[in-house]
Order: structure tokens, then C-alpha cells, then sequence
């Protein structure tokens, strides 16, 4: 069983035993899912999407290569915090920490 802190407030812990990917590492890598932006970076963004096995929303990342098939300088240029988007799972690592690609099936970076 794999527990993750999810966060620390006021002197507490609030933990988790779910899956970290919320399915996502089994997801097939065509599927899109509808997804929010809440966080812009220089070198991409993070989305949050709802899991295909229900449950909690699984945030991800989309770097700024597999956001579109042009060149993006600034993604903030592209997209907004609350942005509804459509996205792919790229991969998940061991860590659970899944990466999304905005790219169309078949132009994966």
C-alpha cells in the first residue's frame, strides 16, 4: 500500500492509501479526458482531471512540448488558470505523477 500526504494544515496530516495515478497508468494512451488548468509555468502547466475509475481528480502536468503542435514560447499565452482543456496521459512515473499531452493521438513528444 502506497500512502501519500496530500497535505498539512494546522498541525495535521491528511493522508491518502488510493491509487496515486488515480488509474491513470492503465488509462489507454488515445483516451481524452476533459481536464481544468490551475497552474501556469514557464515550462508548462498543471491540470486537474477527473480519473476514468472515479474518485478523486488526478493532477498532472503538460509540459510546454506536448501543448501544441506549434512552437510555444509562453504558455501563459496559450491558456488560462480555469481553462477547461482536453488532454492525454502520457505516461505516469513510479512516483505516481502523471504527465498529459495535449497532442493529438498519434504526435506524441
Amino acid at each position: 500500500v502506497t500512502v501519500r500526504v496530500l497535505s498539512t494544515k494546522n498541525d495535521r496530516l491528511e493522508l491518502s492509501m488510493a491509487e496515486a495515478d488515480g488509474g491513470m497508468a492503465s488509462a489507454p494512451r488515445t483516451q481524452w479526458y476533459d481536464g481544468t488548468i490551475y497552474n501556469i509555468k514557464p515550462f508548462g502547466v498543471f491540470v486537474e482531471v477527473k480519473p476514468p475509475t472515479g474518485g478523486s481528480a488526478v493532477q498532472g502536468f503538460v509540459h510546454l512540448s506536448r501543448m501544441s503542435e506549434g512552437f510555444v514560447a509562453d504558455p501563459a499565452q496559450e491558456v488560462e488558470i480555469g481553462e477547461s482543456v482536453k488532454v492525454r496521459v502520457a505516461g505516469v512515473d513510479e512516483t505516481g505523477k502523471v504527465a498529459f499531452t495535449m497532442l493529438p493521438v498519434g504526435n506524441d513528444k
